[in-house]
């Protein structure tokens, strides 16, 4: 059995997006996903870029995920494309057979 975003109580929906985030940002942050400023007409790639860069001169790369953060833009963009992911899920409740519990 599987629910929607909307079935999910509020603590999963959170929980949902949470999850959605942490990947998107790991995706990010290791370069599998890269945005195109010019195609977007915008300069969020540029700005990943540039908090990127923060980390790297500080030599501080574990703390990537908060200079992405610190740039309110950035961080309001990511968030709305976790949100997006979360509601587009499915999810797999405990008594669906496919579910895996050791």
């Amino acid at each position: 059995m599987t629910r929607t975003f909307e079935q999910l109580t509020e603590a999963e929906k959170a929980k949902a997006v949470e999850i959605a985030l942490t990947d998107l940002v790991g995706a990010v942050i290791e370069g599998s996903i890269r945005f195109n400023d010019t195609l977007d007409a915008d300069d969020l790639q540029g700005r990943i870029d540039a908090a990127m860069g923060q980390a790297d001169a500080r030599q501080t790369p574990w703390f990537a995920a908060e200079y992405l953060r610190d740039d309110d833009y950035v961080w309001t963009t990511l968030t709305g494309m976790a949100q997006v992911s979360a509601e587009d899920a499915e999810y797999r409740t405990a008594d669906d057979p496919y579910v895996v519990t050791l």
